[in-house]
């Protein structure tokens, strides 16, 4: 079995500037089996009319945010990511004014991240992995095979920051990192994190 994705870009000029190898890239994106990213009209029409259900095929959806409009409140962004939670979907918003990303891994996960991330050398092998039901977290499309250590360390540094001592709280935190840093890929990167860890 494998996941179906669509992914709606309404400036395609935009992949060949930030992907790292250009037309080749998309070439590879064109190949790619389960993605919808060419005929997309039709789901942004139902989108638009507030139809979800054409959505319902598909496992991820990946969208430029600023093709949905406005971001309040009652806005189709917000609609989106309501539908997305309700049906356990993933999602992922992109776009050149997103300056930081935000993720959650509640559910199947959310992600925002700027444009020149999205297009970056991590996409098509995150794509192809995604599909196969290969990955674990939508935090991959980001760091690639390092997401683990990078999550833990970031993770790390909140603790640092926000929390100076060992209370209740902050063993809470330790217990967080050991769940999210389960190792299936190799001894190395799992003794590495292991480390990490405790040096908190």
């Amino acid at each position: 079995m494998s996941r179906k994705v669509l992914l709606i870009e309404n400036r395609p000029g935009r992949q060949l500037q930030y992907f790292p190898n250009g037309q080749k890239d998309i070439d590879e994106l064109d190949k790619i089996q389960n993605l919808v990213h060419r005929n997309y009209s039709q789901y942004l029409n139902e989108i638009n009319r507030s139809n979800f259900d054409s959505l319902n095929k598909f496992d991820l959806l990946i969208i430029h945010r600023s093709v949905l409009g406005e971001l309040s409140n009652g806005s189709k962004t917000s609609a989106i990511t309501k539908y997305c939670k309700d049906k356990k979907k993933g999602l992922i918003y992109f776009s050149g004014g997103i300056t930081s990303s935000l993720y959650n891994d509640e559910g199947e996960g959310f992600l925002l991240i700027n444009s020149k991330e999205f297009y970056s050398e991590n996409l098509i092998p995150f794509l192809k992995d995604y599909i196969a039901e290969k990955t674990e977290k939508l935090i991959e499309l980001k760091y690639g095979d390092s997401w683990r250590l990078t999550y833990l360390l970031q993770l790390r540094e909140y603790i640092a920051l926000n929390i100076c001592e060992p209370t209740k709280e902050y063993e809470e935190k330790i217990d967080e990192l050991k769940d999210i840093v389960k190792i299936s890929q190799g001894e190395q990167l799992d003794q590495t994190i292991k480390q990490e860890i405790l040096k908190l």
